[in-house]
């Protein structure tokens, strides 16, 4: 669910930029539309699909970042990488996003008990 959330909350920002960009209807009525069409579309697919599709996909942009990073041929880039950035940054987006983006979902469905 979500995953579902996220996704219609980005659909609605590009299509909402967009047409403020194009001008026309109220980007944000058309915006909110599109999202909601589109969150139907993806509601009849299961969640459990869903979240290993967009899993894949997340694992295979950070395996293109890591790899793009350690061909670097400047020796200290390639230090200050697995050192600094990947021992602490990544931990620490590890867990603020990650189990604070699950705490928050779980305090949406806390009424739902």
């Amino acid at each position: 669910m979500n995953i579902l959330i996220m996704v219609m909350m980005f659909l609605s920002n590009v299509i909402s930029n967009v047409f403020s960009f194009i001008g026309g209807l109220p980007s944000e009525i058309l915006g909110g539309a599109v999202a909601l069409v589109v969150g139907y579309i993806l509601k009849l697919i299961p969640n459990e699909k869903l979240a290993v599709t967009f899993e894949k996909l997340m694992y295979g942009l950070g395996v293109a970042v890591t790899l793009g990073i350690s061909r670097i041929k400047i020796q200290w880039i390639k230090t200050l990488w697995q050192k600094t950035i990947e021992a602490y940054i990544v931990d620490a987006l590890n867990n603020i996003v990650v189990h604070g983006l699950q705490g928050f979902i779980k305090g949406l469905r806390s009424d739902n008990e």
